[in-house]
């Protein structure tokens, strides 16, 4: 559980670094008042409660050996989402001032996600890879620390 709140946590903070490098400012032209806070405020929390449950179900970090299909998982997961995050927000801080089309909207979020995207799910990659590694060092310092007493 300690393993999932940190992976979830992990993911908030690098799918927030996403969102304002994505879309760093801009109002919403819904209320003409909402900001990449209140963007990520709403989105945030919906995140971090996908990845605590997936990392509960499938435990990505517990077990890489058996299942290290559940990582890249994980990692597809999260990038959807950041897609999708992203197209709402572009809709409603960009696109609603100006007059895009539903593909123009598609071709611009993804043309602009690229290189946010590849540093942040490379950045969430290497932050599950050290958490992972730090379990394991922690759980074989652990089982020799044991060994010794006998």
């Amino acid at each position: 559980m300690k393993e999932s709140i940190k992976i979830s946590i992990l993911s908030v903070i690098v799918g927030s670094l996403q969102m304002i490098l994505f879309l760093p400012n801009g109002y919403s032209c819904i209320d003409g008042k909402s900001d990449i806070i209140t963007g990520i405020f709403h989105f945030m929390p919906i995140q971090f409660c996908f990845v605590f449950l997936y990392s509960i179900i499938f435990k990505p970090i517990e077990k890489p050996i058996e299942k290290p299909i559940t990582k890249y998982i994980l990692l597809l997961i999260v990038l959807a989402f950041w897609l999708y995050a992203n197209k709402v927000e572009f809709s409603h801080r960009y696109a609603c001032w100006s007059t895009y089309s539903e593909e123009e909207i598609n071709i611009n979020v993804l043309y602009d996600s690229i290189i946010p995207c590849i540093i942040c799910i490379f950045s969430f990659y290497a932050g599950i890879f050290y958490l992972g590694k730090r379990k394991k060092s922690q759980n074989s310092n652990t089982k020799s620390g044991s060994t010794r007493k006998l």
